[in-house]
């Protein structure tokens, strides 16, 4: 794909688009427009999602009123009470929960929230954004634990870092909270593309298109999206090459939790029996490592670091979860490989679920290069017999995926 392309495509997606928005909607009539260039039979498969727009919040520290977004899956609730920051999960600092509103340090998941409610919490506050950046947007969040748990839910709401920061050092001390929820549905939708193979066996390919509300996504995730049309250009002139089959979805929802790919499996559970692989795109092109996370077994991981060295392309390899589209895959037992590229210092100079998530903080060339790396790989696969390499979920992925997604406590995890 050219950079005049690339950069089109970029320019025509630079605005938040969050799922099961009209934004959204225009988006992927936009990018269905783009893959029907490479794949007549691309389409939109609809679903509905619960939708969180009508969820307001309000939240005042000491009279002062603070800007916040109620969590997705918030009922009704009024609430007020004493402040307390917790800033880790020991018995000694949950204690002080009891009977307060809670300030939590990140974002609280799975047994952490649990820890929260247990402790007799009367609400949670969370926040994201930069205490010291530009950006006012709050990320749309929902509770994290896992439905078939049924904890009990407490209003929880989040606010932004620099207004968490002042209520630190103000020392606030009293808070009312109180949230309006009303609920309603929303239509979101996956971008498929079907390339078929002579063997019936199939490479599910995976980039979400949906943005977080005030992010334009450009960084997370079109770039993504963006690996995945230069993967169908590629194979366009020589799909009747392929042995294996290439299933390219543009998800929805991936901001949501992983509905759009969870929506997608689901639909399609038969046919997944003949899925052997999934290549998930998520964020490329911006500053830091290239990477490949991989969930498909150690074999996987060696082709991988053979293949970049074979290639010249510089690449990390790790085994293990990726937050995206592909641990619900393979939790769902299909051997994932997930490239990215990132920094640890990525918020400061590539920002992800924020205002600051648009073109740019890409460098064109970069992301040229990556989107090359992740097609050209795929594309080889796809023209293979069989998989060179053997991929599996391992008994240790299997356990690190129980911690990420909830079901384990990382310290039974350690034994």
């Amino acid at each position: 794909m050219n950079t005049t392309l690339i950069r089109k495509i970029l320019k025509n997606t630079d605005y938040p688009h969050p799922a099961g928005t009209a934004e959204e909607h225009v988006c992927a009539d936009y990018l269905l427009g783009v893959c029907r260039t490479y794949c007549e039979n691309a389409h939109i498969e609809h679903f509905r999602i619960p939708a969180a727009r009508p969820l307001s919040g309000e939240l005042y520290v000491d009279g002062r009123r603070i800007a916040c977004r109620a969590f997705a899956s918030s009922e009704d609730a009024d609430v007020a009470g004493d402040l307390y920051f917790l800033h880790e999960y020991d018995r000694l600092s949950l204690e002080g929960c009891r009977g307060r509103i809670v300030i939590a340090d990140g974002y609280p998941f799975h047994f952490q929230y649990e820890d929260i409610v247990h402790a007799g919490a009367l609400a949670l506050i969370n926040y994201s954004g930069d205490a010291f950046g530009n950006g006012t947007s709050i990320e749309d969040r929902r509770h994290v634990t896992r439905p078939e748990k049924h904890v009990r839910k407490i209003p929880a709401v989040t606010i932004h870092a620099r207004d968490a920061l002042y209520l630190f050092t103000h020392e606030s001390r009293k808070a009312v909270l109180k949230i309006r929820a009303g609920k309603t549905e929303a239509e979101s939708g996956n971008i498929v593309m079907d390339f078929p193979g002579k063997s019936g066996r199939f490479i599910l390919c995976t980039a979400h298109y949906d943005s977080i509300s005030g992010s334009h996504g450009s960084y997370d995730n079109m770039s993504g999206c963006l690996a995945l049309l230069d993967l169908a250009e590629k194979i366009r002139e020589k799909a009747d090459e392929l042995r294996c089959g290439l299933r390219i979805v543009l998800t929805s929802c991936e901001e949501l939790g992983g509905e759009g790919v969870q929506e997608y499996t689901l639909r399609h559970a038969d046919e997944m029996k003949n899925c052997v692989l999934n290549v998930n795109v998520d964020m490329l092109g911006a500053m830091g490592a290239f990477r490949a996370v991989c969930e498909a077994g150690p074999e996987a991981a060696e082709y991988l670091k053979r293949w970049g060295e074979r290639r010249g392309v510089p690449m990390k390899v790790t085994e293990d979860v990726y937050s995206g589209d592909s641990d619900h895959l393979a939790d769902g037992g299909i051997p994932a490989i997930s490239f990215t590229r990132f920094t640890t210092y990525m918020k400061t100079v590539a920002p992800f679920h924020d205002e600051a998530d648009t073109p740019s903080i890409l460098s064109i060339p970069v992301l040229a290069a990556d989107m090359d790396a992740v097609s050209s790989f795929t594309a080889e696969l796809a023209v293979l017999e069989n998989l060179p390499f053997t991929g599996c979920i391992t008994e240790k992925m299997r356990e690190k995926l129980d911690v990420f997604l909830g079901r384990k406590r990382e310290k039974e995890e350690n034994g």
